[in-house]
C-alpha cells in the first residue's frame, strides 16, 4: 500500500524537486547556475525514478508481477506483438510530430496578427515548457531513454494498473485511465500540450500491455517513440544553432559593413536540410 501511494504522489514530488532545484540554482548562481542545473537535471531524472521503483521491488506481490511482466517469451505470437509495439510507437511519434507542427503553425498565425511589441512580449512569456531549461547529451540520450522507459513501464503500467485494480477493486480499464492521467501529470513539466499527448500515448501503451500481458511490448512502443523524438529534437537543435549563427553573422555584417569581404549571401538550404 505504501508503494501505491508513493507512485500516486510521485508526479507532485517530481514537480516539487525540479522547481526547488531550478529556483535554488537561480538564487545561488544566477543565469550560470540555471545553465549548470539544465545540464544536471536530465541525468537526475532516472535516478529519481529509482525511488518508487525501489519501493515497488520491496513489495513482494509487486515484485512477482514485475518478474512475470518482464519475462521473455520467444514465441511467434510474442514476436508479433513486439513488431506491433514498434509500429505503434512509430505511429504515435508521427502523430505527436503532426500535433506539434499544427501548434507551430497556429502560433505563427497568432504572431503575424500581433504588433511588433506584442509579438516580443508573446515570445517572452508564451513558452511554458520546461524543456527550454534542459540540456541533453546526444550520445547519452539513447541509454537514458532505455533506462527511463524500463522504469516508467514498470511503475506506470505493470505496477500501477495492477495495484489500482486489485487494491481499490476497480475495473482494469478504469485503472488504465487513472494511470494514464497520472503519467500525463508526471510529464506536466514539459508543458500542458506535451503532457496531454503523453497521457494519450500512455493509454495506448497500457492497452498493449494488457492485451499482450508483457511489458516488453509496451516498452517497444514507448522506446521507439522516445528514440524518434530524441532524433527529431537533435535535428531541431542543429537547425536552431545554424539559424543563430546566420543571424549573428548578419548582425556583424550590418554593424561593420566595411570590414567584411563582398560575397554572396548564404542560402538557407543547409540549415533546412534536416527536414528532408
Amino acid at each position: 500500500m505504501l508503494a501505491l501511494w508513493l507512485v500516486l504522489l510521485f508526479p507532485f514530488l517530481m514537480m516539487a524537486v525540479y522547481t526547488a532545484l531550478f529556483v535554488g540554482a537561480r538564487m545561488l548562481g544566477g543565469v550560470r547556475g540555471m545553465a549548470r542545473m539544465g545540464v544536471l537535471a536530465p541525468h537526475l531524472f532516472p535516478l529519481i525514478l529509482l525511488i518508487p521503483f525501489a519501493a515497488i521491488c520491496y513489495d513482494s506481490p509487486a515484485k512477482q508481477a514485475l518478474h512475470s511482466a518482464w519475462q521473455l517469451r520467444l514465441t511467434p505470437p510474442w514476436c508479433l506483438w513486439m513488431v506491433i509495439g514498434v509500429v505503434t510507437g512509430t505511429l504515435l511519434f508521427q502523430g505527436e510530430s503532426a500535433f506539434n507542427q499544427w501548434r507551430a503553425r497556429r502560433a505563427e498565425r497568432l504572431a503575424e496578427a500581433q504588433a511588433e511589441t506584442a509579438l516580443k512580449g508573446h515570445e517572452r512569456h508564451s513558452n511554458t515548457s520546461g524543456v527550454a531549461g534542459l540540456q541533453f547529451s546526444p550520445w547519452l540520450a539513447p541509454f537514458q531513454s532505455l533506462l527511463v522507459v524500463c522504469l516508467e513501464e514498470s511503475i506506470w503500467r505493470v505496477f500501477l494498473i495492477g495495484a489500482i485494480a486489485s487494491q481499490w477493486e476497480l475495473p482494469q480499464m478504469l485503472a488504465l485511465l487513472l494511470s494514464s492521467a497520472l503519467f500525463a501529470l508526471h510529464h506536466l513539466y514539459f508543458g500542458p500540450a506535451t503532457a496531454t499527448y503523453k497521457g494519450f500515448s500512455a493509454l495506448i501503451w497500457g492497452l498493449l500491455y494488457i492485451a499482450s500481458g508483457s511489458a516488453w511490448v509496451s516498452m517497444s512502443a514507448h522506446l521507439s517513440s522516445d528514440l524518434l523524438a530524441w532524433r527529431r529534437l537533435g535535428q531541431i537543435a542543429r537547425a536552431q544553432a545554424s539559424t543563430l549563427l546566420e543571424r549573428q553573422a548578419q548582425e556583424a555584417a550590418n554593424q561593420h559593413p566595411s570590414h567584411l569581404p563582398h560575397s554572396p549571401a548564404p542560402t538557407q538550404d543547409a540549415s533546412k536540410s534536416y527536414v528532408q
